[in-house]
């Protein structure tokens, strides 16, 4: 009888100890499929952050061709086609009755040396972001398609801001006054700055048809304003006041 009960303890041991080692193997066995399953998830991650930083660069390089293009015409429209023009209208000179000639040549003149800024804001390389704004607003104002009040409660801090974040901002409020002109209807937009710690602050509005339903990025000018700010780091988001009209606020960090 005692022989027995040896044996039964031996099962009972070796049962136990079965059973820790199924349980410690099936532990193992969870482990390895989460650490597989992390590594899977890591693996995916890192795959489409290097597919997001390819996109970025890509639309930087792209960015950074318009410019250079943009340069190149504007530079060819002033200097080419401008003093062309102006040889020509001093040509015109020895004409008898050649005051309407004149006028149209003029116009010319004035339509390409203002594409010329559009495409190349002298302004904001020689004397910063907020005169090259003021001026777009001036020759959009004397256009008679809108007025445009422009109120910069930022001060100098704006004029402080480093060149191409500055340029990335200025084509911005470019694409928002196009789109305005184009597409709102509006007889009013006002452009407001301000410097709240460490953001600069631009809110956008105008007094048009605004937005219908759910806004879309799928536009080829969203696509672009959006990936201009995420260039420089700045965030925005769309005024839903219900004040009418279109409105977006941009933050930048400074």
């Amino acid at each position: 009888m005692p022989q027995v009960g040896v044996n039964s303890d031996n099962v009972y041991i070796i049962t136990f100890l079965g059973m820790v080692g199924m349980l410690l193997l099936t532990l193992a066995l969870i482990q390895f499929y989460v650490r597989n399953q992390k590594r899977l998830l890591r693996g995916v991650e890192e795959k489409r952050q290097a597919e997001l930083k390819h996109q970025k660069d890509l639309t930087f390089a792209i960015i950074q061709s318009q410019e250079e293009e943009r340069k190149r015409i504007g530079r060819d429209l002033h200097d080419d086609v401008g003093s062309a023009l102006s040889n020509l209208k001093l040509y015109t000179l020895q004409w008898e009755d050649s005051e309407i000639v004149r006028k149209l040549i003029d116009g010319i003149i004035d339509k390409a040396r203002n594409i010329s800024h559009m495409l190349t804001p002298a302004e904001l390389e020689l004397l910063g972001l907020e005169e090259a704004l003021e001026e777009m607003c001036r020759v959009i104002h004397q256009s008679g398609s809108v007025k445009v009040f422009m109120d910069n409660a930022a001060g100098e801090e704006l004029d402080k801001i480093p060149y191409d974040k500055a340029l990335s901002l200025y084509r911005v409020f470019q694409e928002l006054f196009t789109n305005t002109l184009r597409h709102a209807g509006a007889t009013e937009v006002h452009l407001h700055f301000d410097k709240p710690g460490d953001l600069i602050l631009a809110h956008y509005q105008d007094n048009g048809r605004g937005l219908k339903g759910k806004p879309s990025s799928s536009g080829m000018g969203m696509q672009n304003m959006e990936s201009r700010l995420e260039m420089i780091g700045a965030t925005y988001e769309l005024d839903t006041s219900g004040t009418g009209g279109f409105g977006i606020r941009i933050s930048l960090p400074v």
